[in-house]
């Protein structure tokens, strides 16, 4: 995927996740994509946290982008594994919006709003930036996040 069309699908998927998006919580159970991706992302954070570098370059694209509100600069994989810290807070609050092959996978982790591209099993680009007003976790995990 062209640096061009990842920001044309992350732009996209700002303007319209709202629309397409498909909650955690449906009737009190996940959708099967929403449970896929939350387990693509758990591969992902484990994979940074354990610093995991076979399981980063199978769940991670080779060409992958991070860009946060917090700096200017758009890091590669390596830079922004280094970046990231070991431990984050767990996922919560995560939608999904498939077309095409692509995914764009958007949630909370902590006061973080992320939104990840997918294309297939490897995440292709992250934006991340500070939720002003995030909702607080929930005192008790429900098991369910």
């Amino acid at each position: 995927m062209t640096r061009p069309l990842k920001a044309f699908v992350a732009a996209a998927a700002l303007a319209t996740v709202g629309a397409f998006a498909q909650p955690v919580h449906t009737g009190g159970m996940a959708t099967r994509s929403v449970s896929h991706y939350l387990a693509l992302e758990r591969d992902v954070q484990q994979a940074v946290a354990t610093r995991d570098s076979a399981a980063l370059q199978a769940r991670v694209s080779g060409d992958f982008t991070y860009r946060a509100s917090a700096g200017a600069d758009v890091m590669d994989r390596d830079a922004w594994v280094a970046h990231e810290p070991r431990s984050t807070p767990p996922v919560r609050d995560l939608t999904v919006s498939e077309q095409d092959g692509v995914a764009v996978v958007s949630f909370l982790a902590g006061r973080r709003f992320i939104v990840d591209t997918w294309k297939g099993e490897q995440l292709v680009a992250r934006s991340a930036s500070l939720a002003a007003d995030a909702p607080k976790p929930p005192r008790r995990p429900s098991g369910r996040e």
